[in-house]
């Protein structure tokens, strides 16, 4: 849908799209049978064009999509991903993975107005608000503190399964060794006897796994930090281990 602006709402729509094509957050792809990262000058050469065709390709230029935040397994931070999540849903701001490395990012087609068939004055005041959403990340790194927290602890949750129930059970493990925990007499583990460490707390961890999984998340001073943009580690694993090999496991280490 091609808009007819006043001049009025022309120079601002203009203004608003050069705002955010100088966010330091922002970067510019042109969509070419191969896609081009282009530099950000102070006025793209060819938004005008872009803007008079809402974002569709114009004669003589290709559409270029505004990147806005993005992040993968290898580059941004949690933050980024937080952002890139609290985007989702914007007028206008499209989210996209595409499955290689974690990657995700949120973006918009420059030019084009996020009216979703409103009115122009409509496009315009969420064009602004975009735009001052991405202006406030130079003075606060964070769109919405909730999502970020909500998205830190979606990360611990998928820890277990992805190394964090292993780690705890290797761990389980050098402190059942270092205080020569007692091995119940004639315990066996799938027919055989329990003989070490190592079997007796694999032994518990099957038999009793969500419960240690529970005592494990439910410690109150576990300090959930992420070391990239998609994983995550507790600060104080070492102190959540022995409380689990306290109240879980009964033991007296």
């Amino acid at each position: 849908m091609t808009h007819v602006y006043s001049p009025e709402q022309y120079a601002r729509v203009v203004e608003l799209w050069e705002r955010l094509i100088g966010n330091p957050y922002t970067s510019l792809i042109e969509e070419r049978p191969y896609k081009w990262g282009i530099d950000k000058p102070d006025r793209c050469e060819h938004l005008y064009a872009l803007v008079f065709s809402d974002g569709e390709e114009p004669q003589d230029y290709f559409p270029v999509t505004l990147n806005l935040i993005s992040y993968s397994d290898y580059g941004g931070t949690d933050l980024d991903a937080a952002n890139v999540r609290a985007l989702d849903g914007t007028p206008g701001v499209n989210v996209s993975t595409n499955g290689v490395h974690g990657e995700n990012s949120a973006w918009i087609q420059l030019g084009e107005l996020p009216t979703n068939g409103e009115d122009i004055e409509t496009g315009i005041g969420w064009l602004k608000h975009l735009a001052d959403t991405m202006d406030g990340l130079t003075d606060y790194p964070l769109i919405n503190e909730e999502t970020h927290s909500e998205y830190v602890l979606e990360l611990a949750d998928e820890a277990w399964g992805q190394f964090l129930g292993d780690d705890t059970q290797r761990d389980l493990i050098k402190l059942a060794e270092q205080n020569d925990v007692d091995i119940p007499d004639d315990l066996t583990h799938y027919g055989y006897p329990v003989e070490d460490h190592a079997e007796y707390v694999e032994y518990l961890r099957e038999k009793s796994e969500d419960t240690i999984r529970e005592a494990y998340y439910s410690y109150e001073t576990n300090e959930w930090n992420c070391e990239t943009a998609t994983s995550v580690v507790n600060g104080c694993h070492e102190d959540t281990v022995l409380h689990v090999a306290r109240t879980v496991l009964k033991w007296d280490v």
